[in-house]
């Protein structure tokens, strides 16, 4: 066959093969798109996540929660005694809780961020006014009423059907007091193997502790006193203690006076949490909380109460002596209305009453023992001091000058 043949039956061919392609649509006379020249179809996304998954809540206050006190800042809801606040220390499945008054402790557990308690049990002290058991009762409810909690770093919320309490990480909002050099009111009575507290009876005079250069000053709410002291650790081991010998009329403070001096016999066991102090010795202990180094400034001398003077130098005839070496340094303490010496061989205590830059003492008790000089002569000056009537006075440096005649004691912080 030529090549032109070839040719034309190759053409006719391909003109036959054009012509079936235009004769393929149905009789309907339908045509589709070619495919080729369809736009391609993108792969399907996921939609977005708009939800917090709601597993992550609990976990983190289970872990974060354990370990930790929280004080109160703010209430909503309730109006709290005034000076008093809400205390929730979490431990591994335990919660321990107050409100002022008494000791709430239960089990607790966590439901998403649902706070599940669901019974408390508490101490039985009374105390007043009546309304700080009131307060109990309210802290009780709202725990055991399934809140809410929310924490933010050192800030947790309790939020209740009509109340929301929040509170601060006791360690930022309230750190640990020192044991020495803190005058520690005892308004906790502890006693027998099942630890069963009591308040300070009522009527019976504020009981105080203070320890400060191996001397501890105690007054019992009926006599005062002191002795010496050693501390290793957590424990003090306290040396006899020597107290003036009033006779305690009311059975409350005799039976005070009773248990503090039997906690303060031999070695007691520490325990400081912020401004409370816990004394352990075998089955009976002390509660008490650290007075506030500013309270009654204003009433008792500014800057008077709160701080240890220790003697610095004593001033006779304008001749100003430097304290010679002794086995303790001699000081002072004031609290509202009552001082505690040391005179660097005794202690004791007494009344005071300030007026401007003027102190009235009251009688001064002290124990008796026998004082060799210098001490002694010292211990004379001292009380010469602080009897009767003596101007006081707090310099630039904050030394605390104390007249009385032609003699002046320098005390320092």
């Amino acid at each position: 066959m030529s090549a032109a043949r070839l040719v034309a039956a190759g053409t006719a061919a391909l003109l036959l093969l054009a012509a079936c392609g235009e004769d393929a649509p149905d009789a309907g006379g339908t045509a589709t798109a070619p495919p080729a020249t369809a736009e391609p179809t993108p792969a399907p996304t996921e939609p977005p996540t708009t939800t917090a998954p709601p597993t992550t809540a609990a976990p983190v206050l289970a872990d974060a929660l354990p370990g930790r006190t929280f004080l109160s800042t703010e209430v909503e809801g309730f109006t709290l005694v005034e000076g008093t606040r809400i205390e929730l220390t979490f431990d591994d499945g335990d919660l321990a809780a107050r409100a002022g008054c008494n000791h709430l402790a239960g089990a607790w557990a966590l439901d998403g961020d649902v706070l599940v308690v669901d019974g408390l049990a508490q101490t039985d002290m009374a105390c007043e006014p009546s309304s700080l058991m009131d307060q109990d009762t309210w802290l009780a409810a709202v725990l055991t009423s399934r809140p809410s909690l929310a924490l933010d770093g050192d800030t947790l919320t309790v939020s209740a059907e009509g109340a929301t309490v929040r509170l601060v990480d006791r360690e930022i909002a309230d750190p640990d007091r020192p044991l020495e050099g803190t005058t520690w009111t005892i308004d906790t009575l502890v006693s027998g193997d099942t630890g069963v507290a009591s308040s300070v009876p009522a009527g019976v005079r504020t009981p105080t502790l203070l320890l400060a250069d191996g001397r501890v000053q105690v007054d019992t709410g009926c006599n005062r006193g002191g002795g010496d002291y050693t501390v290793d650790g957590d424990t003090v081991t306290l040396g006899p203690i020597a107290t003036t010998r009033m006779a305690c009329v009311d059975e409350g403070a005799a039976a005070t006076e009773r248990h503090i001096l039997a906690v303060l016999a031999g070695t007691v066991q520490v325990a400081i949490e912020a401004d409370r102090l816990t004394l352990t010795n075998g089955t009976d202990g002390l509660g008490a909380r650290a007075e506030d180094a500013t309270a009654g400034g204003a009433a008792t001398g500014e800057g008077l109460v709160g701080p240890t003077w220790r003697l610095e130098s004593i001033t006779t005839g304008g001749s100003t002596e430097a304290l010679p070496a002794l086995d303790r340094t001699p000081t002072l303490t004031f609290d509202e209305t009552t001082v505690a010496l040391d005179t660097g061989c005794n202690g004791g205590s007494g009344s005071y009453t300030v007026d401007g830059d003027t102190l009235a003492f009251g009688p001064i008790a002290t124990t008796l023992r026998l004082c060799e000089d210098p001490a002694g002569a010292i211990e004379t000056t001292i009380v010469a001091v602080l009897t009767g009537t003596t101007t006081f006075a707090i310099d630039d440096d904050g030394a605390l000058t104390l007249t009385g005649g032609e003699t002046t004691l320098r005390y320092v912080r």
